[in-house]
């Protein structure tokens, strides 16, 4: 997995909207939050990559007409507690998008404004496309679309959704340092 904060979107087709469609399904949800495509309007349909600018973040949705890695998704459903089809769901996927961070500011605000950003545009992506699962690399945890949308939309300053983007795992200590289990 990626220590670069990012989703994987597992696909049940490879059709792949536009960077304009994702920010018209962005605003119907999120009707202030600033956003744009950076691409050129020529360049815009063409391409199976696009950048999108949510303030001082730039990030890139990346449409891969290939199904995801087969070794991307073996740990965040091995683990997996919360939703049993996740194994069959990513089975089923033809291709994949990732929404990345590509450029954003230093410091730990604007870390926490880019985290808000790539989480709003994967709920974009989400009620865009015909989404069957949501890997959060970094944190290795696999997400159903309409659970994992109905938590993206209500992001805020105050609120994340830590439940998706993190997995903790329950941890044994071996006999042999002594610690009582």
């Amino acid at each position: 997995m990626s220590n670069r904060f990012m989703t994987m979107l597992a696909l049940e087709n490879a059709q792949f909207a536009d960077g304009r469609e994702v920010i018209a399904a962005l605003k119907s949800f999120a009707p202030n939050v600033e956003a744009e495509t950076v691409d050129s309007e020529q360049a815009e349909a063409a391409q199976p990559t696009h950048l999108v600018r949510m303030g001082q973040t730039v990030l890139a949705l990346i449409h891969v007409d290939k199904p995801l890695p087969v070794d991307t998704a073996e740990r965040p459903i091995a683990y997996n507690q919360t939703w049993p089809g996740a194994k069959a769901a990513v089975e089923k996927h033809k291709a994949h998008v990732i929404v990345a961070v590509f450029q954003s500011e230093e410091g730990f605000a604007a870390a926490r404004q880019s985290a808000i950003n790539l989480t709003l545009l994967t709920a974009a992506v989400i009620k865009s496309h015909s989404v069957l699962s949501i890997i959060w690399t970094t944190g290795n945890t696999i997400s159903e679309p309409i659970m994992a949308f109905k938590a993206l939309q209500q992001i805020s300053e105050q609120k994340y959704p830590l439940d998706l983007w993190l997995q903790i795992y329950p941890y044994r200590p071996p006999p042999y340092l002594g610690l009582k289990q």
